[in-house]
C-alpha cells in the first residue's frame, strides 16, 4: 500500500490538496482518504456525509473521518473498563465518562491505530491521510517511538511497584488496583505504533507533503516543520504552494502583494531544490462538491501521477570518514545554537526547538561515543568515534 500525508499550517487548504489528491490517484488506483484532523472538513467539501467507515464518493474512490471515542475504545478496552469500574459510584452520565476516557492529546493517538488497521487489511492499493496542523502531526507521528521507550523501560517499573504495593494502597485509599493487563495493554498499544512508525518512515511506501501558502510566516513554519520531519526520518517528497494570487493583479493597486508573493515562491522553490514543487492558484469560487473538485484537478494535475514518489533523496543517512562515523541529517532551516545532541545510554537524543527525538543507535555505533556535532553545509552531522 501506498501512503501519502498531508499536513500544513491550519487555513492552507489541506483538506482540498487532499481530495484533489485522492480524486487523481482513484483514476489509476482504489484510494481511502481519512482525515485524522479533529475539524474535520471532507465531509463540507464533498457536500456528502461522511462518517468512521469508509464512504464511497466514486469509483475506486473511498473516504472516511476517524472518530476518536470509537477508536479509543478499540484501543484501551481494559483501562476502559478499570476507569468505569473507578468512577461507577459517581453521578457521571455515559457521554460524561466518554470524554473522561478519551485522554487529552491522544485524540490522534488512536487515530494512527486506524491508519495501521487499515494498512493491514490490504483493501484498498493507496491512503491519503489528511493531517492537523504540521507541528501536531510530527508530534502524532513520533508517538510509536516515545511510547516504545516508554514500555521498554517505565512500565516494567510501575507493573513491580503495583505488583509490591498495590494491595496496600487499595485497602488503605479504596482506589482499586489495576490488573497486569491494564499494563499489557499499554505495551501492546506502544508496540503497534511502533510498527506503523516503522512504515511511516518507510521511504518505499509513505512519504510526507506539506501544503503551504506563499507568505514569510506560514513558508518559514514549513520550512522548520521539514527540518523537524528529517529529524524524525521521515520523507518528505512534494510541496504544494496553494492559493497564489493570480497574475492579473500584476501591474494593479495589488501590484506589491503580488510581487511579495513572488519572492516569497522563490524562497520556497530554493528551499525544495530535489522536490517537486506544484503551485496553485486562487479560484474565484469555492470549490465544493466533487465534480467541482474533478474539474480543479484535470486542470492541475492532468497529466500527473500523484501516487509517485518525486524524490528518492536521502535526508537520514550515515556514513565513513576514515575510522569515524557520521551521522548526516538534512537540518537546511536550523542553526547550531538551535540543536542539542546526547548520548544517552544507547540512545541517541537529539533536540530542535520544542521537539527531542530518542532512538537506538545502530549496532554499528553503539560502541562509539560522539566526538563532535555541527550544521556544516545545511546538514546536522553528528561524528562518532571510539574512545
Amino acid at each position: 500500500m501506498r501512503i501519502i500525508i498531508n499536513t500544513g499550517k491550519g487555513g492552507v487548504g489541506k483538506s482540498t490538496i487532499s481530495a484533489l489528491t485522492s480524486i487523481n490517484i482513484s483514476k489509476r488506483l482504489k484510494t481511502l482518504l481519512i482525515s485524522s484532523d479533529l475539524a474535520h472538513s471532507l465531509s463540507d467539501l464533498f457536500a456528502i456525509k461522511l462518517t468512521a467507515n469508509p464512504t464511497r464518493i466514486c469509483e475506486n474512490l473511498y473516504a472516511l473521518e476517524i472518530n476518536p471515542i470509537i477508536e479509543s475504545a478499540k484501543a484501551w478496552q481494559n483501562l476502559n473498563s478499570y476507569l468505569r469500574e473507578l468512577v461507577k459510584n459517581n453521578s457521571l452520565n455515559d457521554i460524561q465518562v466518554e470524554e473522561l476516557l478519551l485522554f487529552p492529546g491522544l485524540e490522534d493517538v488512536f487515530s494512527l491505530l486506524k491508519i495501521l488497521e487499515i494498512y493491514k487489511e490490504g483493501k484498498y492499493e493507496v491512503l491519503v491521510v489528511d493531517c492537523g496542523p504540521s507541528a501536531e502531526t510530527i508530534s502524532l507521528l513520533s508517538t510509536g517511538e516515545k511510547l516504545n521507550n516508554l514500555a521498554d523501560t517505565l512500565v516494567p517499573l510501575v507493573k513491580r511497584f503495583n505488583s509490591l504495593l498495590g494491595g496496600f494502597i487499595e485497602k488503605k485509599t479504596e482506589v482499586k488496583k489495576p490488573k497486569d493487563i491494564v499494563f499489557d495493554e499499554f505495551v501492546g498499544l506502544a508496540k503497534k505504533l511502533y510498527e506503523l512508525e516503522k512504515i511511516l518512515m518507510n521511504p518505499e511506501i509513505t512519504s510526507v507533503r506539506f501544503v503551504t501558502k506563499a507568505s514569510k510566516v506560514i513558508s518559514n513554519e514549513t520550512f522548520r516543520a521539514s527540518t523537524l520531519m528529517n529529524m524524525y526520518g521521515f520523507l518528505t517528497d512534494c510541496v504544494y504552494i496553494n492559493m497564489l494570487y493570480p497574475e492579473e493583479i500584476k501591474n494593479s493597486s495589488y501590484d506589491n502583494l503580488y510581487l511579495e508573493e513572488r519572492e516569497n515562491v522563490d524562497r520556497i522553490e530554493e528551499f525544495y531544490p530535489d522536490k517537486r514543487v506544484f503551485k496553485i492558484y486562487m479560484k474565484a469560487n469555492e470549490v465544493i462538491g466533487l465534480k467541482e473538485l474533478e474539474s480543479l484537478n484535470e486542470e492541475i494535475f492532468s497529466k500527473i501521477y500523484l501516487e509517485e514518489f518525486f524524490t528518492a533523496c536521502r535526508t537520514f543517512d550515515i556514513k565513513s570518514e576514515g575510522a569515524s562515523k557520521i551521522i548526516e541529517i538534512d537540518f537546511k532551516f536550523a542553526s547550531d545554537k538551535e540543536v542539542d545532541v546526547r548520548r544517552i545510554g544507547n540512545d541517541l537524543e537529539l533536540s530542535y526547538l520544542n521537539f527531542k527525538r530518542r532512538f537506538k543507535l545502530p549496532d554499528t555505533l553503539s560502541s562509539r561515543k560522539i566526538s563532535s556535532y555541527s550544521i556544516e553545509d545545511e546538514k546536522l552531522k553528528i561524528v562518532m568515534d571510539y574512545d
